[in-house]
């Protein structure tokens, strides 16, 4: 045998090796290796292992929204310490009325008390909605930063507060006594703090903990229906004491409070289908 016809030997066994069905050389192990799922009939490199799903990206992976959170806990933190004592008189305040004629002379909780408040609800509702938008769609293929979308979030948001408080000082500067608009603005300051302070908590759970984001939405409507309970309550013992107004309580409420909120809510879902399409 010469040295060509061994090297044309050498590679038909080598074909005839490379080609052959694993199934039918494990056969010789009476079948104990047939049904085996790793195993591919006919395939001579049977792949190994199990297919990979890549993990949902996380919003505390973005770093500029974890700077931007932790650094608005700390000025919320702040913000509780500097204003603790009003709120706690007012807190008092909100089961136990002023006597008549022996309302304070001054506000408990300062002007700018309600600016912060305002502040720390846009910024976190932001925050938030960025969080949850990121757990139903990718990123990747917003045609916008998501720095600008928390922007546009927190700047409707704003505007909300601007035109609430623009509507409501209208209608009370029209239907009640100035006694009860100093009365009912330290009020609602009160409750904008601790709604401020609640959703600030929820955001930093929501984007820090390994927490389902889609599970703590849930606590929003939660902490709206709080707060207007104590709305409700409030805005009953100030402005409409007398059970026969109740349903000018009703239709203040749903003026004030409900419509716009919802009007929120859909003005958020508008705005982040136009500017993700």
């Amino acid at each position: 045998m010469n040295l060509l016809e061994a090297d044309s030997l050498y590679q038909d066994s080598t074909a005839r090796v490379r080609h052959l069905d694993i199934s039918e050389a494990l056969d010789t192990c009476n079948g104990f290796f047939q049904g085996n799922p790793l195993i591919r009939h006919g395939d001579a490199y049977p792949s190994w292992g199990i297919s990979a799903d890549l993990l949902t990206p996380q919003p505390w992976q973005t770093h500029w929204l974890a700077a931007s959170l932790l650094a608005l806990g700390i000025l919320t933190l702040v913000f509780l310490g500097w204003y603790w004592r009003g709120m706690r008189l007012q807190a008092r305040n909100f089961v136990f009325s002023f006597p008549s004629g022996q309302e304070p002379s001054h506000r408990i909780l300062p002007w700018h008390a309600i600016l912060c408040a305002c502040a720390i609800l846009s910024l976190t509702g932001g925050f938030f909605y960025l969080a949850w938008f990121q757990t139903h769609n990718d990123l990747f293929f917003v045609r916008i930063p998501p720095y600008l979308l928390t922007l546009a979030f927190s700047a409707t948001i704003a505007l909300y507060f601007t035109l609430y408080f623009a509507l409501s000082g209208f209608v009370n500067s029209i239907f009640f006594e100035q006694r009860e608009r100093n009365l009912w603005r330290d009020a609602e300051t009160f409750i904008l703090l601790m709604e401020a302070y609640a959703f600030c908590l929820l955001t930093h759970l929501a984007v820090f903990l390994p927490l389902d984001v889609k599970q703590m939405q849930w606590a929003v409507p939660g902490v709206l229906l709080g707060g207007l309970f104590l709305y409700t309550y409030k805005l009953q013992r100030i402005f409409f004491p007398r059970y026969y107004l109740i349903f000018h309580l009703f239709a203040y409420l749903c003026t004030l409070k409900i419509l716009p909120l919802l009007a929120l809510a859909w003005t958020l879902t508008e705005i982040t289908k136009h500017l993700t399409s």
